[in-house]
This record gives C-alpha cells, structure tokens and sequence, in this order.
C-alpha cells in the first residue's frame, strides 16, 4: 500500500471510530438530551488539547455471538489533555454500542 493509501485508509477508520456504532445512535442520544462520550471529553479538556488513545482497538471476544459486534475503541474513549486542572488522563464509556461495557 502506498504511503497516501495508508494514510487515507488510517483516516477512514479515524472518522468510523467516531461515529461509535453510527450516526442513528448519536442522534438517539441526542434526543435523550445525552452527549457522547468524545462531546463530554471535549467539555472537560482545553480545545485540541485531548490525545486519543487506542481508537482502533477491538475485542477478541467470540462467546454469545460477540464476534459479530465489533466496534472500534471498544465502548471507551481513553486518552490524556489538558484541563483547567492541568495535564490529565480521562476516559468515558461509549454507551451507544455494548452498553459501554
């Protein structure tokens, strides 16, 4: 694969780990009147100061037909930046997909 391929395929899966399990289920947490785990870490870190860690992780698991549910990060935004506190990890639980487990 070509140095550009690489990259473009990289971003593809970038902007599908954000989606978490897809557009539908963000508006339905929208209409709950809930943000999503990347929206409640934005509120807390400075602007582009937040540093994803493991976006592209997916389980192993394949009891109870889990082999066919997966999602990238795994139910978890984890990560570290900036807040009014000072530089700090942080991680919330994606609810939309797997119940955040």
């Amino acid at each position: 694969m070509s140095n550009s391929r690489e990259i473009e395929h990289l971003n593809n899966l970038r902007a599908q780990a954000q989606l978490g399990g897809g557009q539908e289920r963000i508006d339905a947490q929208h209409a709950k009147g809930k943000k999503t785990a990347r929206e409640r870490i934005d509120m807390l870190m400075d602007p582009g100061s937040f540093r994803e860690l493991d976006m592209f992780v997916e389980h192993r698991a394949t009891d109870l037909n889990m082999a066919d549910k997966k999602y990238l990060s795994d139910s978890v935004v984890t990560g570290w930046g900036r807040s009014a506190a000072g530089w700090c990890m942080c991680s919330a639980r994606i609810s939309r997909f797997l119940a955040g487990a």
